[in-house]
């Protein structure tokens, strides 16, 4: 019943809000130095060219901060819009001790139950794109550039369980 920070756990909301928008996941889109700012380790440069499919894979595979921004920037949506909306599904849900105040999870103002996040992996995993990435181990794309291995940080599917989705967060 504890409302804690979710971090990357988040990613699962923001993937779900962004897939509602029905977007082309063929769809090439520009990575900025905006999106490179202050996120973390990515694979990703400046000005390199990605599809929003690959995109979404680095996102929810090894949580790419820099993927996430990119794919809520390439929504559409305007971002006070999208966090909204991301607000506004998880009332849906029910997730009622869960806020959101940005997409990818680093402020730990992201806060969320262990109940409420049952709720948000059940209805994740019941999203057939969200459940086909996030029990991938591994993949590789070419992005306009250079060549891309992308490795699932979800210990569990190196395991013998059969895993219906996920995501990994600290």
């Amino acid at each position: 019943d504890l409302s804690v920070p979710v971090a990357s756990l988040t990613k699962l909301m923001t993937a779900l809000v962004f897939l509602e928008q029905n977007p082309d996941l063929d769809r090439v889109a520009d990575v900025t130095r905006a999106e490179l700012n202050g996120a973390g380790h990515t694979q990703l440069r400046n000005h390199e060219r990605v599809t929003l499919g690959d995109l979404l894979h680095m996102s929810l595979m090894c949580s790419d901060n820099v993927a996430t921004r990119v794919l809520t920037r390439e929504s559409r949506l305007p971002a006070d819009d999208f966090l909204a909306r991301m607000n506004q599904r998880a009332l849906e849900l029910g997730l009622t001790h869960t806020r959101y105040v940005e997409f990818t999870g680093l402020d730990e103002r992201n806060v969320s139950t262990a109940a409420d996040v049952a709720r948000l992996l059940r209805v994740a995993a019941d999203n057939s794109v969200i459940q086909a990435i996030s029990t991938t181990r591994s993949y590789e794309f070419r992005s306009a550039t250079r060549p891309h291995h992308v490795a699932n940080t979800n210990r569990l599917l190196y395991g013998r369980y059969e895993i219906l989705g996920g995501k990994t967060g600290f």
